[in-house]
């Protein structure tokens, strides 16, 4: 199952033992139970939202870097730059 599907089903179990916490008495034990798997539930749904990866930022800046190295190899068939093009070229990190 993969990471929305995962997210979808925390939900639903979310939203199940809300209804279920309706039909229980308020100073039972039981209801004490449920309202502690209520803030796991709860703690697992926000952790789930913050792990996601966004690619449109590496992905951007490996665009500017072929651009970059394409332009340099560009200019230096041209000799329009002729020593030391790669110093213009960003270094990965790590």
């Amino acid at each position: 199952m993969n990471i929305f599907g995962k997210k979808l089903s925390v939900k639903k179990e979310i939203i199940s033992l809300l209804e279920a916490m309706k039909k229980v008495e308020k100073d039972s034990n039981e209801y004490t139970a449920m309202a502690k798997n209520l803030e796991t539930l709860c703690s697992a749904s926000e952790k789930g939202s913050k792990n996601r990866i966004s690619l449109w930022g590496p992905l951007i800046a490996g665009g500017f870097s072929l651009v970059g190295i394409l332009m340099v190899i560009y200019g230096e068939e041209t000799r329009i730059i002729t020593s030391k093009a790669l110093g213009f070229i960003p270094k990965g990190r790590v």
